[in-house]
């Protein structure tokens, strides 16, 4: 059961997009606020992720009533995502809370929406580690002398100081040495299938295709370079081309569904028939 001094929201008052102006968005943030309780500490949040999957950095501003602050940056994974760096960096707030600091009402506020959304589905909707981790300190900071715990989505680069300097953290924690920081298995693979994926660009304007080639003036031909069929299209690779058929049965009915759910296969198909030429994935 969620605990009743907790809560969340993944939306401001006033609805705002991306593409609105910064003015608006931060006139919006400003206007929520004045309807939330008044914090005894407030903490902005922030991650981020070199070219999205490299280099996890955290940000965490603390702003106190009396107008001081505190601040830290955090290296927090060598691989993983801008989501898992966003969690990581609240997680390392609740941490930094629960370690001593009482408070009655608590304000965290991050650039994350899909990571509030994720908390409002509740603690059971956790599944990883780091996920039930952030839960358990949740219920340890809001239980902990009637902690009342609300964390806020806000957009990012809008102006507003707190999360303009959790940015800022944030991309300091990236250059901090990522060394001795853990390695979670599920980030690290998906960080594997984005670089692959990026490297091939596995689409129509895959660097391996004569018609992409051919549309860039880098070929004299769309034909296919070993069978001779054209053009030589993402389908004709993956589905057609008679020299890629005794390896063909490794790949499902839909091959292209494959470069999102089972990369690894791809890319032993196309290392087999030498489209590519990498070495074998362990």
């Amino acid at each position: 059961m969620i605990p009743d001094t907790f809560s969340c929201s993944p939306s401001l008052m006033t609805s705002v997009s991306k593409t609105d102006p910064p003015e608006a968005q931060k006139a919006a943030v400003e206007e929520t606020m004045k309807y939330l309780a008044k914090p005894d500490i407030e903490i902005y949040t922030d991650g981020s992720a070199m070219d999205g999957i490299d280099y996890l950095g955290g940000g965490i501003s603390i702003r106190y009533p009396n107008g001081e602050k505190e601040s830290m940056s955090i290296a927090a994974e060598r691989h993983g995502s801008s989501f898992r760096a966003e969690a990581m960096a609240l997680t390392t707030a609740l941490r930094w809370i629960d370690e001593g600091k009482k408070c009655g009402n608590l304000l965290i506020l991050t650039g994350s929406q899909a990571l509030v959304r994720k908390l409002e589905g509740g603690a059971g909707k956790s599944i990883s580690e780091l996920e039930n981790e952030t839960w358990r300190l949740i219920y340890r900071v809001a239980r902990r002398n009637n902690t009342r715990l609300h964390i806020q989505w806000i957009p990012g680069h809008c102006g507003v100081d707190g999360n303009e300097e959790a940015d800022r953290l944030a991309n300091q924690g990236q250059m901090l040495d990522q060394f001795d920081t853990a390695i979670n298995f599920a980030s690290a693979k998906n960080a594997v299938r984005k670089h692959v994926l990026k490297t091939l660009r596995c689409n129509e304007k895959s660097p391996i295709l004569q018609q992409y080639l051919y549309s860039t003036g880098a070929a004299d031909s769309k034909a296919c370079l070993t069978c001779g069929a054209s053009p030589d299209n993402l389908d004709h690779v993956l589905k057609e081309c008679p020299t890629g058929a005794p390896y063909r049965d490794s790949l499902p009915e839909n091959p292209r569904d494959a470069l999102w759910t089972d990369l690894v296969r791809v890319v032993e198909f196309l290392r087999a028939y030498y489209r590519i030429l990498v070495a074998p994935i362990v």
